[in-house]
């Protein structure tokens, strides 16, 4: 589980730094921002807890989705 984790934040990290980049991000709240990229896809990302959670999809609404579930996810109780 613990390999889980830093994997994922190798890749939120990774990620952030490619949606930081780009100049065309678009803020949504105080919390989110999504970009439009060259392929047409959507990177959507979510700031929570000091972290941020970032998807990239073909639609926005899927890439809105993993976003959000992966930062609900990442404050979880684990039982």
């Amino acid at each position: 589980m613990k390999n889980l984790f830093l994997s994922l934040s190798i890749l939120l990290i990774g990620s952030f730094a490619v949606a930081n980049q780009n100049s065309n991000n678009t803020k949504v709240n105080e919390y989110e921002y999504y970009t439009i990229n060259e392929d047409m896809s959507v990177t959507y990302c979510v700031s929570a807890g000091g972290q941020l959670f970032c998807c990239e999809a073909a639609t926005y609404p899927e890439a809105q989705s993993c976003a959000r579930s992966m930062a609900i996810q990442a404050f979880e109780p684990q039982g």
